[in-house]
């Protein structure tokens, strides 16, 4: 099991138990879904994800999730890219050793 946050900034149904999760590398499961306040209340909504990849659960905990997914209206997929790493600040003496 890991963890994602997750900006929802399309707008659409927020991420829930049973939802699928596309990222380039896997496809995750969403096991817990929280809300993640905002000092910015004009910001999107953000989500911290616990997730587990799909070929890491059994047949019948990926069923448990589908019915869950079903109770609660159907499951959906999310798209995720990662975010970039930020760059390393250079000190003005770092940057004149180049």
């Amino acid at each position: 099991m890991s963890t994602i946050t997750m900006d929802l900034n399309g707008g659409g149904p927020s991420p829930k138990r049973g939802d699928r999760l596309s990222s380039p590398r896997h496809t995750y499961y969403v096991l817990h879904a929280r809300v993640v306040k905002r000092r910015d209340p004009n910001a999107a909504p953000r989500f911290k994800l616990f997730v587990a990849k799909l070929h890491e659960l059994e047949n019948s905990t990926r069923f448990q999730l589908l019915q869950s997914a079903i109770r609660r209206g159907g499951s959906h997929l999310f798209e995720f890219a990662f975010y970039p790493r930020k760059k390393k600040a250079v000190s003005f003496e770092q940057f004149m050793r180049r």
